[in-house]
């Protein structure tokens, strides 16, 4: 997926600059490189639309108490990182294998 190494680091910081909003955007050029199938790509779209759309309508999620907050803020915190390691390991570099040939 990455033609230069240093292509990585740049896409998975993506996710971390947008604040998850923009972690579909990566696995869709993933996608279109045949690196991830569709079923990824469509988890990463609708997680990303849902934040972008609770962010749109300014949610008050004060009022849905302390606990909510909490598993909230502990669910973007997760899916931030699960975003940015995903994206590092795509197509990651692996060792060369010995050729066969004699």
């Amino acid at each position: 997926m990455y033609p230069r190494p240093w292509q990585r680091w740049a896409w998975a910081a993506l996710p971390a600059v947008s604040l998850t909003a923009l972690t579909f955007i990566p696995f869709i050029v993933a996608w279109r490189r045949r690196v991830v199938e569709w079923p990824t790509v469509a988890v990463y779209t609708l997680i990303s639309v849902t934040l972008i759309a609770a962010a749109e309508l300014d949610l008050d999620i004060h009022a849905w108490g302390a606990t909510w907050r909490e598993i909230l803020r502990y669910a973007m915190w997760a899916y931030l990182i699960t975003g940015v390691a995903h994206l590092a390991l795509l197509d990651r570099p692996r060792p060369k294998r010995a050729s066969l040939k004699a």
